[in-house]
């Protein structure tokens, strides 16, 4: 649909970006946000709610269903990762401090790749509120927030996930 609620956005540069939501829209600008043109995704319907860029051309977005997509050719085409996933997971957000190094967050489940979206290691244990957003500083150190004001930091790249409490 043409009025698809959009979720994401991301600019690799001033020109270059992509915005992504509902009905798997995917949209993408190469003149900074003047003319936007829909990207094929070839999936069935989905829900993306983020997408993050660790390179210019390397990219991952994420959504509902257990959708993670990754790009290698800034954009042009995607591959679903989904299939990388035990479970099916509504995944709220993804970041990649690094190109290889990457979470996503969902549900009641955290996951963490370092080869770039091939394996992902489940870091849930011990969280059972839904996490909404992810945020690393580097490879090592970062937060998921989620409901009932929760959030979770690590400080060794998932080794340890420690709740923090709020005032």
């Amino acid at each position: 649909s043409d009025t698809a609620s959009l979720e994401a956005v991301y600019f690799t540069n001033a020109q270059t970006g992509f915005a992504a939501g509902w009905w798997t829209k995917l949209l993408k600008t190469t003149n900074g946000g003047q003319n936007w043109i829909m990207q094929s995704l070839g999936l069935g319907t989905n829900y993306f709610t983020s997408i993050s860029f660790p390179l210019v051309m390397t990219g991952y977005i994420s959504g509902w269903y257990k959708a993670v997509l990754k790009t290698t050719d800034g954009g042009i085409s995607w591959n679903n990762l989904a299939n990388n996933f035990p479970i099916s997971v509504n995944f709220e957000e993804l970041h990649f401090p690094s190109n290889e190094t990457g979470w996503v967050v969902g549900s009641s489940r955290v996951y963490r790749t370092t080869n770039g979206g091939l394996n992902w290691i489940d870091q849930s244990l011990g969280i059972s509120t839904v996490n909404f957003s992810v945020w690393f500083v580097n490879n090592l150190t970062g937060w998921t927030v989620g409901s009932s004001g929760t959030i979770y930091k690590t400080t060794d790249g998932g080794g340890n996930i420690v709740s923090v409490h709020t005032n």
